[in-house]
């Protein structure tokens, strides 16, 4: 039996979200208003995470005391808290996975996108069972559309989200530079330890993002999986999404499909632990930088040489290819200089000399 497409091999992007936000509304209970008024228990694919999130519903409402101890009471009186500890001893294990700082709203988006997917494959799977029964074509058509129906008020649900100007129609793809479509690496495969150093310390720390964007592109990536990850963790920074491995999955998933968000996920968990801190990314990063400049390098030189042997042209057009080639070296040297950070002049012997220069503020632009 095939495996519903919310679903994958390991790793699954709704299920991490389910997690976190459950995680989250047990440790913080006094947010529960930023989500309860749109999200619904049974938007949760996970049967803890919906009875857990029903339960906290219910002490809203008045049934009791919003906390941790007020849910295992509650859990207990209704006969719900389990001898092996079900569900308690699950929700403690959720509270690893929260993200720091949560954004409530934004992951209960991810949820409710998961349950309208599943409730997607729910409508097909319900014509196919019409078709099966024989029905004749008037109530099979009358069963089409009662399921449009459904999906119609599903995607205006969707639309009128608290976080519809995040997660409206999912991530929106972003023309322009970018990686695109890529076959990433099997889970065997050794990225570049930079690489994944670089990636691994921006998860950890996103906030450094703006500042080493602003000299590293996804193209000083040799590998597909790190490239990846680098513009797209760079492409929600710039939309004001969060970044950590929950985000990255669903939109990976959004844009790719699930096979592929698996595999990325995967490699982002290879990066966070390839890294112990994240005050060495700005090392990794140019470390990545230094040996994308050498590649750039040895690739103009190949270059030249083809030129000069196959003399395609003329020589002023082997020139100019010859020029053009070495020109194209300039973008490269201008990330090197970014990433060298402000000018440094060495005073004399006596002491004397120019002082420390620095590049007025908000220059810093992303090359290429």
């Amino acid at each position: 039996m095939a495996r519903p497409a919310c679903r994958l091999g390991g790793v699954d992007e709704v299920h991490g979200a389910e997690r976190a936000l459950v995680g989250a509304l047990v440790l913080e209970p006094a947010r529960l208003g930023e989500v309860s008024g749109w999200l619904r228990p049974e938007d949760f694919d996970l049967p803890v995470c919906g009875l857990v999130y029903r339960r906290l519903l219910d002490l809203r409402q008045g049934a009791g005391r919003v906390d941790p101890a007020g849910l295992v009471g509650l859990l207990r009186g209704r006969g719900e808290l389990r001898r092996d500890g079900y569900p308690i001893v699950q929700v403690s294990g959720m509270f690893d996975g929260v993200p720091v700082p949560a954004r409530l709203p934004v992951y209960a988006g991810v949820v409710v996108g998961g349950a309208l997917a599943r409730q997607v494959s729910a409508a097909g799977r319900r014509l196919e069972q019409a078709c099966r029964e024989g029905r004749d074509s008037g109530r099979l058509l009358a069963a089409a559309a009662a399921q449009r129906a459904a999906l119609a008020g599903a995607q205006r649900r969707w639309r009128a989200l608290p976080a519809a100007g995040v997660l409206k129609g999912g991530p929106p793809v972003i023309s322009g530079r970018g990686s695109g479509p890529v076959r990433l690496p099997g889970p065997g495969s050794a990225a570049p330890a930079d690489e994944l150093a670089t990636v691994g310390g921006l998860l950890l720390a996103p906030g450094l993002v703006a500042g080493v964007g602003c000299w590293l592109a996804p193209a000083d990536f040799i590998d597909p999986g790190c490239r990846l990850a680098f513009d797209r963790i760079g492409q929600l920074t710039a939309r004001g999404m969060p970044v950590d491995r929950v985000m990255l999955a669903a939109d990976s998933t959004w844009r790719d499909g699930a096979g592929r968000a698996g595999q990325l996920n995967v490699l982002l968990a290879r990066a966070q632990a390839a890294v112990s801190t994240a005050g060495s990314t700005g090392f990794y990063a140019r470390r990545v930088l230094a040996a994308s400049a050498g590649r750039q390098v040895l690739g103009a030189a190949r270059e030249l040489v083809a030129l000069g042997e196959q003399r395609r042209g003329g020589p002023d057009t082997v020139l100019a290819l010859g020029l053009a080639a070495l020109d194209a070296l300039d973008g490269v040297r201008r990330q090197t200089r970014l990433a060298a950070g402000p000018p440094r002049t060495r005073a004399d012997a006596a002491g004397r000399g120019p002082g420390l220069t620095r590049p007025p503020a908000g220059r810093c632009r992303p090359v290429g």
